[in-house]
């Protein structure tokens, strides 16, 4: 599941609304994998890296809008 510092500073730069626009998609996605068993995973923008990402199967991108290139 990815918490994407990137769309947090960005997308959801707007004084309190940051847990409207990005966090609440965040914090809904992680609760509903966890009240339903699922092995979940929080990582972060830098973590997107194919050796980093080679033991996962699935990636979750709640509401990600601004995603690095590199």
């Amino acid at each position: 599941l990815l918490m994407s510092d990137n769309t947090r500073n960005f997308y959801g730069r707007s004084a309190g609304l940051v847990e409207e626009r990005y966090l609440a998609s965040v914090f809904g996605t992680f609760r509903a994998a966890v009240e339903a068993h699922l092995p979940v995973t929080l990582i972060n923008d830098w973590n997107l890296t194919p050796g980093d990402l080679a033991g996962y199967k699935v990636l979750i991108l709640p509401n990600a809008a601004c995603l690095d290139v590199a």
